[in-house]
């Protein structure tokens, strides 16, 4: 051996090291970043996104533009530091560990030899030779189980979840509603409908799912078996589209995703929707290239339960997928395969089969929403809140809302998925073939749909509105690494980048993404479901049971917690705290269960418990009865969506104490919001009168006088606003009423 090549290749070696240190020093540089040198992230972590929804952060401004740039521009910000950064350095780890690997075969290799079988290929053969599949399943199903109840327990966090609970309870019965308890108002809970009858907001598809696992009295082990059954199919979806390389990068990559994860060990629906659509993914290919008739059949059967379970969410998704079709009809095949006219016979058949399967289901979904609110093209979701509707204008939903709304909703998908799995899914789409082109459309689908809905958030595992991203995303992002090896192979430079990027971004994921997220969502649900457990304990040994009659104000809004089996069988009951008739007759249904008032500390975030009243209603102090009348108003407004009888509530008050303030400051609140506005004026004048230093009513006064047309009268309010408050958001936002105004507008 020639000295010359000694030199090279002692050369190369060491090039190979100082590269693989470097990919090594980033990866630990991007570990830090995410975790440690900035906590920024955990913002995107958070699971309860109500107060970064655009309805709440932009609510009484006059001018939303001018709120719009500031905290648009400190959301990216945050994302920049808290996942641009980090991910600068993941991916220089990925290019310094390529480069090492280049340099390492051109030390062993010939020169200008690229290795015959690409890297995800060879991990593919790897994987399947060991027959690791059915054990890397089981795995993963224990896995998400164990983090189930090592997370969030038997705990049924929100009432998303109860809802569905709930429907799947009811329908174990072959029932479609219950009939409504006396007084039903008592017993309204979050997302459960009264229109005479009980039954879920949500459509039926998911609790029909729930039902067997109702019946064992393990809800909580649905999710994980769907989401193994979602990676399984995510795997021949990948096979049918590529090969056993792509398949198998994309199927890991969901495994794995954080956003997967945490939605599969809920009780909500986003897991079993994916499941549906992927099958309808895999069979709609299938039916286009293979004869069976079983194919179409389940295609059409698959996109039908999907809609079943998110009506919504597949409304988009149909449309592309009808366009689709007429393309390949028109085409007479699948671009670059089997096409020409006589094909088209054979495809229209195909279609018309898909139509048949899925007309099963929405025939059944018309006929569950005639069943339970007297028309088919009735939701329930339309019953229980008739405002609820689609499109700009609605709740105040307008174009910097919904930028906002998706630009949230963008930041925080890239933050829960495995780091660079957008960026890599950007870069598939220079493969510039039709797989990739309709998966791409398929991501897009969520975010124009959700643009046009105001959505307030909640509790939310990663934006699980966009859920169906993922079944384009990883299938994407595993064919971007792909491309990376592909383009080094056609400049004969070996090296196996593809598996190179894909081992680094799921060992970030494991190490980096993954236990943050999840410590920092489920804190929240964790300690929002202390309330069952202090229940539990404290009335273990209570005989027969207690009705805990749940009291709230507007920041205690207690009824979302009002949650009972659909026949009242529970041991301790769970009443909404209304009038105190209505709630007689809650005691009197249950006369063997000890009433108690349950109530929350602000000040101590600690529940408390309090006996019935010792006295009649009569015999109370006045201080007492104001606090029940208002009690009850909010009660019914909030609980019941009644706002006449709140007003009622508030009424009956002040004749109990006519000089109360609140009382009137309580009617106004609830007048406003039954577009009485002329009567909310005049509560909230007499409420100011009584009290002139609440600068909180003489700004609602002003907004509502605003809104009424008076200018003027808004202004003078808007200026004592200014003058009067110590708070420096509503100074702020009072000024800008009143600039606003001055403007003429």
């Amino acid at each position: 051996m020639s000295s010359q090549s000694t030199g090279s290749r002692s050369r190369t070696s060491g090039s190979y090291a100082i590269l693989a240190i470097l990919s090594s020093i980033s990866l630990l540089l991007a570990f830090y970043l995410r975790n440690y040198h900035n906590p920024l992230w955990t913002f995107f972590a958070k699971s309860m996104t109500s107060p970064y929804s655009a309805n709440m952060l932009f609510a009484g401004y006059p001018n939303e533009a001018v709120v719009f740039y500031p905290m648009i521009k400190d959301l990216l910000h945050r994302f920049f530091s808290a996942y641009i950064i980090p991910a600068v350095f993941v991916f220089l780890s990925v290019y310094f560990a390529i480069k090492a690997s280049i340099c390492k075969n051109r030390e062993n290799e010939p020169e200008n030899k690229t290795e015959e079988v690409p890297s995800h290929l060879r991990l593919a053969g790897w994987f399947e030779k060991n027959k690791l599949q059915v054990l890397s399943l089981v795995i993963t199903a224990v896995l998400l189980i164990v983090l189930r109840y090592g997370s969030l327990g038997e705990n049924v966090f929100s009432g998303d979840e109860f809802s569905y609970l709930y429907q799947a309870k009811i329908m174990s019965h072959l029932k479609l509603s219950v009939p409504a308890p006396d007084p039903a108002p008592s017993f309204m809970g979050d997302q459960i409908v009264n229109n005479g009858k009980f039954f879920s907001k949500y459509t039926v598809g998911f609790p029909v799912l729930l039902i067997p696992f109702v019946m064992i009295g393990n809800p909580f082990i649905l999710n994980p078996i769907l989401a193994v059954f979602a990676i399984v199919v995510m795997y021949r979806l990948g096979k049918e589209l590529y090969d056993g390389g792509t398949a198998l990068f994309a199927a890991v990559l969901l495994a794995v995703s954080p956003f997967f994860i945490l939605n599969s060990i809920t009780i909500l629906v986003h897991t079993g929707f994916l499941l549906f659509f992927l099958l309808f993914l895999l069979c709609y290919i299938k039916s286009l290239r293979e004869k069976s008739p079983l194919y179409p059949i389940a295609a059409g059967a698959s996109i039908g339960f999907a809609m079943l379970i998110r009506p919504a969410d597949t409304l988009f998704p149909v449309i592309l997928f009808c366009i689709v079709s007429l393309f390949v009809l028109i085409k007479g095949g699948i671009p670059g395969e089997t096409t020409g006219s006589d094909n088209r016979k054979f495809l229209l058949g195909r279609f018309l089969l898909m139509i048949a399967g899925a007309s099963v289901f929405a025939g059944f979904l018309l006929y569950v929403n005639y069943a339970q609110t007297g028309s088919p093209l009735k939701f329930s979701f339309q019953e229980y809140i008739s405002e609820e509707k689609w499109g700009l204008g609605v709740m105040g939903h307008n174009h910097i809302r919904a930028i906002w709304n998706s630009t949230f909703a963008l930041t925080r998908l890239f933050v829960w998925l495995p780091p660079l799995v957008i960026g890599f899914s950007v870069l598939s789409l220079f493969e510039k073939t039709w797989k990739n082109a309709l998966l791409a459309l398929i991501a897009l689908c969520p975010f124009v749909f959700y643009y046009f809905y105001y959505g307030i958030g909640f509790h939310e595992f990663g934006p699980r509105y966009y859920f169906l991203t993922l079944a384009a995303l990883p299938l994407l992002a595993s064919r971007g690494m792909i491309m990376i090896e592909n383009l080094l192979r056609a400049k004969q430079k070996s090296a196996p980048a593809a598996a190179i990027a894909f081992c680094i971004i799921i060992l970030f994921n494991l190490a980096a993404v993954f236990p943050g997220i999840v410590n920092e969502s489920t804190a929240y649900p964790r300690g929002l479901t202390f309330f069952f457990r202090d229940v539990d304990q404290k009335f273990r040994d209570s005989g027969e049971g207690v009705i805990l009659f749940l009291q709230t104000t507007p920041h205690q809004l207690l009824v979302y917690y009002t949650r009972n089996e659909p026949d009242l069988s529970n041991k301790n009951i769970i009443a909404n705290f209304l009038d105190m008739e209505t709630n007689r007759k809650v005691i009197e249904k249950f006369p063997n269960k000890k009433p108690i008032l349950v109530n929350f500390d602000e000040q101590t975030q600690q529940w408390s418990y309090s006996p019935w009243y010792d006295k009649s209603f009569d015999q109370l102090p006045t201080e007492e009865k104001v606090r029940i009348y208002i009690t009850s108003a909010f009660n019914y407004a909030i609980a019941v969506r009644d706002f006449k009888k709140a007003i009622e509530q508030a009424d009956l008050g002040l004749k109990v104490a006519p000089e109360e303030f609140r009382l009137y400051n309580v009617k106004g609140m609830m007048q406003k919001a039954n577009l009485d506005s002329a009567g909310a004026e005049q509560s909230y004048k007499t409420s100011i009168k009584l009290n002139p230093t609440d600068m909180q009513t003489i700004y609602d006064l002003a907004v509502l006088q605003r809104e009424m047309g008076k200018k003027d009268e808004a202004k003078a309010n808007f200026e004592k606003c200014i003058a009067g408050t110590t708070d420096p958001k509503m100074q702020n936002i009072a000024r800008m009423w009143l600039e606003h105004l001055n403007k003429g507008n």
